[in-house]
């Protein structure tokens, strides 16, 4: 019975990983090997046959007899066999699975080096030209003229050094010096007293009006701002559109982002669940979270019944999440805590749990956010829980 239990279970197994490791959008597109698996139930039912019927060669005829000790032998060996054969076929087929293009980075085109402008000083050879009427003696032979090019005046570029001759193409800088045009614009500053050439003044700010998706109050910002980064005037709300019944992955070092689109959706009238490694006194300070359940993510003995322990997540974490978005209608859950729950659980494990959190929320209408930092992950662990969601919102640090 065990082994029948394996040779059933074990296939299906690696099915299931197989198919998972296509993007969300093209799962449909993995299909089970099904002679692999119809092979198995037969494998299963002959060796049911064979434990309740050891003379079952009688009916064709033959006294051959299976005995428990060649049961023992058989059956063990056709589930092993059975498990090889379907761990190589399907780690084959998920090494075949095609691969999302990146997009190419635009190529950043660089400034072309304009040419300076040098007036050379040269010499024109003038030879007299020699009479071929009748030969001239070679001591009597005229000596060449060389006339020289009288040397261009003016005075000297204080950049490239060389006269400036054509005063259309001078420049004078405040301090008193003077340069050509063209040595202008590869200079950028004045060597004698590091002002800044052609400075130009920055272009005044273009402003838009942009109405509150929490609120409806209408705020004046400028046209090029971040709306993650700007909040309303009248509720102190992020200004960013956060449309409920989606999985978000924020990937910011701050977990403002994450909270204020978390706190939009709940002043809108959905119900919200957070629970986070913060406790639960210092984040209603830092946010409006009077209406929502705050649950402390602590493996800490505390008297306080809203903890949780990141140890037990699919067993006390899971059932909370269950009963949260199947009582509650559109509900909004944050799970602040991804990095504290790879460190005690393994990225393995918390990558299978969020999975199986954005399918519950899914069929629930729900709305997930989870927030991580820009380096808490490798790049490959990143893009394999980038394909998990439906929405990830990536925050530039550096602005």
């Amino acid at each position: 019975f065990i082994c029948g239990y394996l040779t059933s279970s074990v296939p299906t197994k690696f099915y299931a990983d197989y198919k998972y490791s296509f993007p969300r959008r093209m799962r449909h597109k993995a299909l089970k090997i099904k002679w692999l698996h119809i092979t198995s139930k037969l494998l299963i039912l002959l060796m049911l046959l064979f434990y309740f019927f050891p003379t079952l060669f009688g009916v064709m005829g033959s006294n051959l007899f299976l005995s428990g000790l060649l049961l023992w032998i058989m059956a063990p060996v056709m589930t092993i066999v059975t498990i090889i054969l379907a761990k190589l076929l399907y780690d084959k087929l998920t090494t075949e699975i095609p691969q999302q293009p990146s997009p190419m980075p635009r190529k950043r085109e660089e400034p072309r080096p304009q040419p300076r402008t040098t007036t050379p000083a040269g010499v024109r050879v003038q030879q007299q030209p020699v009479a071929r009427s009748r030969p001239v003696p070679v001591a009597a032979a005229p000596v060449p003229v060389v006339a020289a090019k009288k040397e261009p005046s003016g005075p000297p570029c204080i950049i490239c050094g060389d006269p400036i001759t054509d005063y259309v193409d001078l420049s004078k800088c405040k301090c008193g010096a003077i340069y050509h045009e063209s040595c202008e614009e590869d200079a950028k500053n004045c060597p004698k007293c590091d002002t800044i050439f052609s400075e130009e003044e920055a272009p005044e700010p273009v402003f838009e009006k942009i109405q509150c998706p929490t609120c409806g109050e209408v705020n004046e910002i400028q046209a090029d701002a971040d709306l993650y980064k700007i909040k309303c005037t009248a509720c102190n709300v992020i200004l960013q559109t956060t449309d409920n019944g989606y999985n978000y992955l924020v990937i910011d070092d701050e977990q403002g982002t994450a909270f204020e689109q978390f706190v939009s959706l709940t002043k809108k009238g959905h119900p919200g669940m957070c629970i986070s490694t913060s406790f639960p006194d210092k984040l209603k300070r830092e946010y409006d979270l009077d209406s929502v359940d705050l649950i402390w993510l602590t493996d800490t003995s505390t008297t306080d019944g809203k903890t949780m322990n990141p140890h037990r997540l699919e067993f006390e974490m899971m059932r909370s999440y269950a009963s949260f978005v199947k009582n509650n209608t559109n509900p909004v859950v944050l799970l602040d805590g991804f990095e504290y729950m790879v460190v005690e659980n393994g990225f393995e494990k918390v990558f299978k749990f969020i999975k199986k959190l954005n399918d519950l929320s899914s069929v629930n209408s729900g709305t997930l956010f989870i927030p991580i930092g820009t380096t808490s992950l490798e790049t490959d662990q990143l893009g394999v829980l980038k394909k998990e969601f439906d929405k990830v919102i990536e925050i530039d640090s550096a602005e």
